[in-house]
């Protein structure tokens, strides 16, 4: 149990980072870009520059969230596959003491 809840801690750390390093590219990205098109507020927009602004978020920070998320999900559905099987173990004895209790109640017992 405790390596499981380890893993679990190391698997979150990795996706922090992940997430973190995804930020910190979107932030240079951003100041990068507007510094090298220097852009300003009269209304002249180019483009052909933010189209290729675009391409490059998607294509480097945009993928970093997608491994980050898809990590995550397969977390959710270990997790959530975990919990059924002890939520069937947890039936299964509630069913026996269930019956137990019957049928000791009634009075019928192993002598």
């Amino acid at each position: 149990m405790k390596f499981e809840y380890k893993k679990l801690e190391n698997i979150e750390k990795s996706i922090f980072w992940i997430g973190i390093i995804g930020i910190v590219i979107t932030i240079v990205t951003i100041v990068l870009f507007l510094r090298k098109t220097g852009i300003n507020l009269d209304g002249n927009i180019n483009t052909v520059a933010f189209n290729d602004f675009g391409s490059f978020i998607a294509g480097s920070s945009g993928l970093l969230f997608t491994i980050a998320t898809t990590i995550l999900v397969y977390l959710t559905y270990q997790t959530q596959k975990k919990e059924l099987e002890d939520a069937h173990k947890t039936t299964q004895i509630q069913q026996f003491e269930n019956t137990f209790f019957n049928l000791r109640e009634f009075g019928i017992t192993s002598r």
